[in-house]
């Protein structure tokens, strides 16, 4: 089965990592990222409006559920969680363009995802 891997984790090595994976029968498609990336990304997502508390994806970072406590971790709704990713505003600054790229990446991933119906599991490590 051949695995399509898309990395951010290059040069962090020895750091943590977290993993996306889907995959299907016949294929398997991976993002690996250093944590601080991700963190980044997850801390941009702001709580919801209507109830004042973190939903969805944020809502199992930001209280430590999930990927944190498991071998690999099942993210509920992707749909919920595609709609978070994509509604993140990055600072346009020069630092932040690798955040934007990843942004788009995992958008993609999960868009992909949705459309073959596979789920989507996190892993860290």
């Amino acid at each position: 089965m051949p695995t399509e891997i898309i990395n951010y984790y290059d040069g962090f090595e020895g750091e943590p990592e977290i993993i996306l994976t889907q995959k299907d029968e016949l294929t398997t498609k991976q993002i690996r990222l250093w944590d601080g990336y991700f963190n980044a990304i997850m801390n941009l997502i702001k709580v919801d409006p209507i109830s004042g508390r973190w939903t969805h994806l944020a809502y199992y970072y930001h209280l430590h559920i999930g990927w944190y406590e498991e071998d690999s971790w099942q993210i509920p709704d992707l749909t919920s969680t595609l709609k978070q990713i994509h509604e993140i505003q990055i600072p346009e600054t020069n630092d932040m363009d690798i955040l934007v790229e990843i942004q788009y990446r995992i958008i993609h991933f999960l868009e992909d995802a949705i459309s073959n119906n596979r789920t989507v599991c996190i892993h860290y490590e």
